[in-house]
């Protein structure tokens, strides 16, 4: 458990690493801001993809998953604490690096250089991440 706890915490770390780079090259994330929010929905689909495929359960459970996770997306405007609980019931290499990266164009585009307010805005995904560990101790043991 602390070590999914420790993946998890390094996974989140990328929104910090995003808003430093923010306060780095500020312009130069308002000059392409576009970009950066492509790259943003490229990780989550790819964060999406690697999880469902390294789900350890049957097709059929991936398929439900998979409409679950697609109904979610569909009514939710903030994904960033989405990927906290895909990261807590499935702490692969893939999975948590994905969300690493995924947190460079979400930090940078939240446009904040206080790390307090940064922390105020994302903290719901550690929430969700822990209780996806839990969940995960339920589900797949």
């Amino acid at each position: 458990m602390l070590t999914e706890l420790s993946i998890l915490i390094v996974s989140y770390i990328g929104i910090f690493v995003g808003s430093y780079l923010y306060s780095v090259a500020g312009q130069e994330v308002i000059d392409n801001k576009k970009e950066i929010y492509f790259f943003q929905q490229l990780l989550g689909i790819g964060i999406a993809i690697s999880f469902l495929m390294m789900l350890p359960t049957t097709t059929a459970n991936k398929l439900i998953a998979a409409a679950l996770l697609a109904t979610i997306v569909y009514f939710t405007e903030e994904y960033y604490p989405l990927t906290g609980l895909l990261v807590g019931l499935n702490p692969t290499f893939l999975v948590s690096s994905l969300v690493f990266l995924y947190g460079f164009p979400r930090g940078s585009l939240l446009h904040n250089r206080a790390y307090k307010n940064v922390f105020k805005k994302t903290y719901l995904f550690l929430i969700l991440g822990v209780l996806g560990l839990i969940l995960r101790k339920f589900l797949f043991i």
